[in-house]
């Protein structure tokens, strides 16, 4: 497993993803998984600074996108524990929320283009 890490970088990515789109906190667990190959949830709340609620629901969509997948491992006592990991390459990922934005801006262009048009 990779070392665990929250810094400069991944807030930087965060940044990106939230400009592009994300949710706040959804950005925040994503850019995690550029350092990391797997997190649990505890370690996904520390790094990420969030409390359980925010996890699960930023999780949520992240795994409703096709991103993150959820892995339960026994513990030996009780509930199981999550672990997730990427269930596309980081740069995959990426790519589509790229497509996707340009694919808005193209949507944009052409209605300001059809507004243009219909007071020519």
């Amino acid at each position: 497993m990779d070392t665990k890490k929250t810094d400069a970088r991944a807030d930087e990515l965060a940044g990106l993803f939230i400009a592009n789109g994300l949710s706040k906190n959804a950005a925040r667990i994503l850019a995690l998984f550029e350092e990391n190959d797997e997190l649990t949830t505890v370690e996904i709340q520390a790094m990420a600074r969030l409390q359980q609620p925010q996890v699960s629901v930023a999780v949520q969509d992240l795994r409703g996108r096709g991103w993150v997948a959820r892995q339960a491992v026994p513990n030996g006592q009780g509930k199981p524990r999550d672990i997730y990991t990427l269930a596309r390459p980081f740069r995959e990922i990426v790519q589509e929320i790229v497509n996707a934005r340009a694919l808005e801006l193209k949507s944009m262009e052409n209605e300001m283009l059809d507004l243009m048009g219909a007071v020519a």
